[in-house]
């Protein structure tokens, strides 16, 4: 990410600091280059405050790493201090329940909920989604009223937002234009990598990790004289 930078933020005049790896914009704005490399790294982000935090690969990091990253989201900047996140799909990343609301049945991102607007809190560490604020002055009030002790005062503090985005190479057409072949290779993977890396497929697996597929079983016309006839139930669904 460091080197992308380098050949783009020169165009905006910002100036670089590699022993930092900072950038100075000539509003004065700061952009900083880090890595979470262990657990406890987080601890030299304690008492910071950030306007903005972007994980790239969220899911290298541990939930705990970027739920306690988001406290730092308390900049005296003009503006919404805010975090981004990227990564492909993974189905047995921590994110997953945070981006399933807008998939359909098959693990495809689906474009009737894609930017959708949900408020969320963090509670004892897990993410709690509602579709309204309302949601949580019924449902979790005590996420969002926060008694002054000293003042008995009661004040509200609203939920965070959060959306999700879906995109793929085709929304990249200056990347398809600047390595046609990169499309080939996606195409050309095995099927459920192809399935997450070209279409955003959440739930693709490698065919023998998946559950059982109804079209692996082929229909008989009748049932034989004499068979037996089994009911099997996997119990350890849930």
């Amino acid at each position: 990410l460091w080197h992308k930078a380098s050949n783009m933020y020169p165009l905006f005049n910002a100036k670089a600091n590699i022993s930092s790896k900072t950038w100075t914009f000539p509003s004065g704005a700061k952009q900083q280059f880090s890595h979470m490399f262990t657990e406890n790294d987080k601890e030299s982000h304690r008492g910071k405050g950030y306007s903005f935090i972007s994980f790239d690969e969220v899911n290298q990091f541990s939930k705990e790493q970027v739920t306690f990253l988001m406290t730092c989201l308390r900049s005296e900047a003009d503006m919404n201090s805010f975090c981004l996140m990227s990564m492909n799909p993974d189905p047995d990343s921590w994110v997953l329940p945070l981006v399933e609301f807008y998939l359909d049945s098959n693990g495809n991102p689906d474009p009737d909920k894609i930017g959708l607007i949900r408020h969320f809190v963090v509670k004892d560490g897990d993410f709690v989604f509602g579709d309204s604020e309302e949601y949580f002055k019924e449902n979790h009030p005590e996420s969002v009223y926060v008694i002054n002790r000293l003042t008995g005062e009661k004040l509200y503090i609203r939920p965070k937002r959060f959306t999700f985005i879906a995109a793929n190479i085709f929304d990249n057409p200056a990347l398809i234009e600047a390595n046609p072949a990169y499309l080939s290779e996606l195409q050309n993977l095995p099927e459920h990598e192809r399935e997450k890396e070209l279409w955003g497929n959440w739930y693709a697996r490698a065919k023998g990790a998946n559950y059982l597929q109804r079209d692996w079983l082929h229909k008989a016309d009748k049932i034989p004289d004499g068979s037996i006839t089994v009911n099997a139930y996997d119990k350890a669904y849930t």
